[in-house]
């Protein structure tokens, strides 16, 4: 395995292999907003909304299989830590675009 330390330049592919992996989420049809009027909509939007958790894990679990692929392992909490502030964005990102009606 590889030592965070040595992998820096990792940051970005993992970042954008992870977008990758969110927008493919994001378009499946499992987190697509079904199109309705009225009533119908609200329903539906609270249908959608209860599925944020999932989408949450599923990402958890993307971003954990982009770095087992990549052969990354932590020295330490805080390397695990600051990986995890810049992955932020984009899983916020993706949760923010699933809320949206």
């Amino acid at each position: 395995m590889i030592s965070f330390k040595t992998i820096d330049m990792k940051h970005e592919i993992i970042k954008k292999e992870l977008e990758v992996k969110a927008k493919r989420l994001l378009n499946s049809s499992k987190y697509t907003l079904k199109k309705t009027n009225g009533l119908d909509f609200f329903k539906e939007y609270g249908k959608h909304i209860k599925k944020a958790d999932q989408l949450g894990e599923e990402l958890t679990d993307a971003l954990n299989d982009i770095l087992k692929k990549q052969n990354v392992e932590f020295e330490n909490e805080l390397e695990k830590e600051e990986l995890l502030v810049e992955m932020r964005p984009v899983i916020l990102e993706a949760l923010q675009s699933f809320m949206k009606p």
